[in-house]
């Protein structure tokens, strides 16, 4: 399974020569790392790949003295991808200009140039390109820091994996849940296991979306995430803020379909609207990252939501099955899960190969940058990581499922050592999810 998953990435690549497909980077910027003047340029230009949202774009200049300075009155220049910004006219010495851009899909994007200036006459570097030229807002003064610092984050990014890590194990959960309730063993959501194991993941589909829009309006206003609560609904004129907040309001009702009935017996008649509920959310989902911002997104999304369901079909229904059915089946039920499952496992397993081949050619034209990007070595991980975790998937099917009789005394040490050897899948498929959190900000 190694050899025809990655195999299968590797020669479609070589088929396809390209390049990697992008966020908005940048391009150049005047003045230029490293640039000398005898008197202060008036402007900072700034030029990107894409054009730049005004917005999501923030800038700042450090003094030689370690004054920070906030560059406010972003304007686009000739075209839409560059910003200009104009700059202190007192700065001397040697002065370091940051800067800072959130892309519409949320990733941010950041770097910094350093020039030296000798003197504090202001000249004109080049003319503003816009009918807007006039009226530049004066610069105002933050602390003196620390050269060395950054732009104010709202959350560390070990911060920001690990809730998109819980984020993507509440989907592949709940979606196992629904899975095996609706095709293998109807009453698996209102046993008390699976009230349980709902009420986290619904709890935790309303939470990781809420934190995710809070740190992407914290990182447009430059600010931490409690400052930028009361400014939660201003990221929804990017289409990432808006999908978060929507993935938010859906969490939130389907979190209140679980807990709103404290006799169980109740939710049975909720199924269709939770899956039409789950159904919007994994669209929602595939709006967030990379299946709508690089290369065929029409073809990038379906392949995003059909990728994301069979992961939950597959690894989401392991987990229900081991932790959830196994503890309380007879044997005889239990035995026809298991088969069962074996046969939507083989079909999702399918889905996952094309689908994630689909995905690869889409961010990687090339298979030279699946080696020099970070998203492309951090990929490469992901594949050995899955081909393992099929190769135990296999392994334990053909090895504990030979010969399965509700009767047989061995059978029940199968099914124990099954059970067992599925912790060890299901193990392996949370550092693929752990992967796939890394993926989502990894630069191309």
């Amino acid at each position: 399974m190694l050899a025809t998953c990655g195999g299968a990435i590797i020669a479609m690549l070589l088929l396809f020569p390209g390049t990697a497909f992008a966020h908005n980077e940048y391009v150049s910027s005047s003045p230029s790392d490293g640039d000398s003047f005898t008197v202060v340029p008036e402007f900072w230009e700034i030029t990107f790949a894409k054009e730049v949202p005004l917005s999501s774009a923030t800038a700042e200049v450090i003094a030689a003295d370690g004054v920070r300075t906030q560059l406010t009155d972003p304007r686009h220049g000739a075209t839409t991808n560059i910003v200009l910004y104009s700059l202190p006219p007192d700065l001397v010495g040697t002065v370091s200009a940051r800067w800072k851009l959130v892309s519409d899909d949320g990733h941010v994007v950041q770097g910094r140039v350093s020039f030296t200036v000798a003197g504090a006459t202001v000249t004109s570097l080049s003319e503003i390109p816009t009918d807007s030229a006039t009226d530049a807002t004066t610069p105002a003064v933050v602390a003196p820091e620390d050269s060395a610092g950054s732009f104010t984050s709202p959350a560390p990014d070990i911060v920001r994996w690990g809730v998109r890590t819980m984020g993507f194990s509440a989907v592949i959960l709940l979606g196992g849940l629904l899975f095996v309730d609706k095709l293998l063993a109807g009453g698996t959501l209102v046993s008390a296991s699976g009230i349980l194991f709902s009420r986290i993941s619904a709890a935790v589909l309303f939470t990781a979306p809420f934190l995710q829009n809070l740190f992407l309006v914290g990182d447009l206003r430059s600010s931490g995430a409690i400052s930028a609560l009361p400014h939660f609904f201003s990221s929804f004129d990017m289409t990432a803020g808006a999908m978060f907040i929507m993935l938010s309001l859906i969490g939130a009702v389907i979190a209140v379909l679980f807990f709103i009935y404290p006799d169980s017996t109740q939710l049975p008649s909720t199924a269709r609207l939770l899956h039409a509920l789950g159904a919007m959310y994994l669209i929602a989902l595939a709006f967030v990252g990379h299946s709508r911002t690089m290369a065929w997104p029409l073809l990038g999304i379906p392949a995003d939501i059909i990728h994301t369901a069979a992961a939950a079909l597959w690894l989401g229904g392991l987990v229900v099955i081991v932790f959830i059915l196994a503890p309380i089946l007879p044997m005889a039920q239990l035995i026809s899960v298991l088969r069962n499952f074996g046969t939507f496992a083989q079909k999702a397993v399918i889905a996952l190969v094309v689908t994630g081949i689909i995905q690869t050619l889409r961010l990687h034209g090339n298979i030279v940058s699946l080696f020099t990007e970070n998203h492309g070595r951090i990929l490469i991980v992901k594949i050995l990581v899955v081909a393992a975790m099929l190769k135990i998937a296999d392994i334990n099917r053909r090895r504990m499922m030979r010969n399965l009789t509700p009767d047989a005394e061995i059978t029940q040490r199968r099914i124990t050592l099954l059970t067992r050897a599925s912790t060890t899948e299901i193990a392996t498929g949370g550092i693929v999810i752990a992967i796939t959190a890394m993926l989502v900000n990894a630069s191309l």
